[in-house]
């Protein structure tokens, strides 16, 4: 019970925190910080895996160094296909005041955390946002899992995914794929040019009507 009333107290410290500040966009930075983070719960390696094969063709290749098993017993070689690995993504996650709720911002962070150990990534760029993008950072796999700004989210406001959208828009940003961390609790999503696929952490199954969705359970 005195675990259960620790975690209550924090949460209504965070509560108390971003419902103080007008709804809209945000621009506090997050004074009380991410505490520990918890185990991961999604495969990235699977997820990513299969979502870049369904949107993302165009990163495969024929190839005749593995024939293809799917022929095999027919006695016809094929070429199988070889796809190339993700060089540059977006991880864009949530910082609204409705994140603040419930450990959200500690589940996707937690994520976006995993995919930088499990995942050989070039390039990744790490946007907070709310009802406007609050901050941009670029790291390797390896710089992310170790960045201090991992921890340290900036935001609280209003949640406009549409912000993004336009962000990579204006700056001429296109990754190969954008995962957009969230609790779902949207009223607009964006027009995207790029793939995009939500992870939303919520106690509803909220599925975006845009992209692809994952539940981060």
């Amino acid at each position: 019970e005195q675990q259960k009333l620790d975690t209550d107290i924090k949460q209504a410290i965070r509560q108390g925190i971003h419902a103080s500040k007008k709804v809209g966009a945000g621009g506090l930075q997050d004074t009380l910080g991410l505490g520990e983070l918890v185990q991961p719960k999604v495969d990235w390696r699977q997820k990513l895996r299969i979502f870049m094969n369904s949107t993302c063709r165009k990163m495969e290749r024929s190839t005749w160094r593995r024939p293809n098993r799917r022929f095999l017993h027919q006695d016809v070689i094929m070429p199988s296909l070889e796809g190339s690995s993700i060089k540059e993504i977006v991880l864009a996650r949530d910082t609204s005041g409705s994140m603040h709720c419930q450990d959200r911002l500690t589940t996707v962070t937690s994520e976006m955390a995993s995919i930088g150990k499990m995942l050989n990534i070039d390039k990744i760029h790490l946007i907070d946002w709310d009802g406007e993008v609050e901050s941009h950072e670029v790291y390797t796999s390896d710089g992310l899992t170790t960045a201090p700004e991992l921890k340290r989210t900036t935001g609280g406001g209003g949640t406009d995914p549409t912000c993004v959208s336009d962000y990579l828009d204006s700056n001429n940003m296109k990754p190969d794929c954008v995962v957009m961390l969230t609790d779902g609790e949207i009223n607009r999503w964006g027009n995207w040019k790029v793939p995009v696929l939500w992870a939303i952490t919520n106690d509803e199954k909220i599925t975006a009507p845009i992209g692809q969705t994952i539940q981060i359970d």
